[in-house]
């Protein structure tokens, strides 16, 4: 057990090296790799105004956001600006200027296991309004364009939750990948990427007509085609999901209760669809 000071706001995020020899914690205006095994602290400070939202687990590279000027509007304190912090050299890669569409619904990002690949995850809401839609568009073709494929006009279909997901390369900071999805219901926050980023695991859940009991699934893309390859549901709220190295696994965790605290853990053949394993 040991106490680890440093920090000097609230931290955002913790997480292990795959060997488990250091310790990655982030969230102020650095980032700092604690080495279990003799003590020894490396920060890495951030440009000017800039903070970490995630950082791999080889301690690498950092998702960045740069946060407007405070004012009285609480407009000014999301995200204007994301990059990709490079933490080894201290160099900004990729940054990027978030469109007041993307301030608004916010920009979500989780690594790869062994830190490879990331994915941006932004979620968007098309009313009945044409200039909504177009607006929508207009971001999706973007996103879509910055991995290579070109398309037509986006046909966003009105009160539908659309959802966009890049696929990034951190060595390069390049996107390799995007998947774009329309639903009704919007995917939650929970994602799993696959360590060579062909494999997406994202969750949602519906609730019952009491507004209490609820049903949560995991759908797998393949991020290449893109293509849904398979879809997994069971009872619960509040679904998280993990994906195993050869990408033949997955684990679906729920909550069964609002008011307890028990779990469901279930173990699923992406092959072939079926329960490995249950247990509550």
């Amino acid at each position: 057990f040991a106490v680890l000071p440093g920090h000097s706001e609230r931290i955002q995020g913790l997480t292990y090296s795959p060997d488990g020899s250091r310790l990655i914690s982030y969230g102020d205006k650095t980032t700092r790799i604690w080495d279990i095994r003799d003590d020894l602290t490396r920060v890495s400070p951030f440009p000017s105004g800039w903070r970490a939202e995630a950082v791999n687990s080889t301690a690498t590279r950092a998702f960045v956001t740069k946060v407007g000027v405070a004012t009285n509007s609480d407009d000014d304190r999301k995200p204007e600006a994301s990059g990709l912090f490079n933490l080894e050299r201290s160099i900004l890669l990729n940054k990027r200027k978030l469109s007041a569409i993307d301030r608004q619904n916010g920009v979500v990002p989780s690594f790869s296991a062994m830190g490879a690949f990331m994915v941006v995850h932004q979620s968007f809401y098309a009313d009945e309004n044409t200039d909504n839609r177009k607006e929508i568009a207009s971001e999706i073709t973007e996103i879509l364009s910055r991995a290579g494929r070109r398309i037509g006009p986006v046909d966003v279909l009105p009160k539908h939750h659309i959802d966009a997901y890049e696929i990034v390369d951190v060595e390069s900071g390049i996107t390799k990948r995007a998947l774009v999805t329309q639903e009704e219901a919007p995917y939650d926050k929970s994602m799993v990427l696959s360590n060579d980023g062909s494999r997406l695991g994202l969750t949602s859940e519906k609730y019952g007509d009491d507004g209490i009991e609820s049903e949560s699934s995991a759908e797998i893309w393949d991020t290449d085609e893109p293509k849904k390859l398979r879809k997994i549901s069971q009872a619960g709220h509040s679904p998280k999901v993990w994906l195993s190295s050869d990408k033949n696994t997955l684990v679906l965790t729920t909550k069964m209760k609002l008011a307890y605290g028990n779990s469901r853990v279930s173990n699923w053949n992406l092959a072939t669809g079926t329960k490995n394993a249950e247990f509550d």
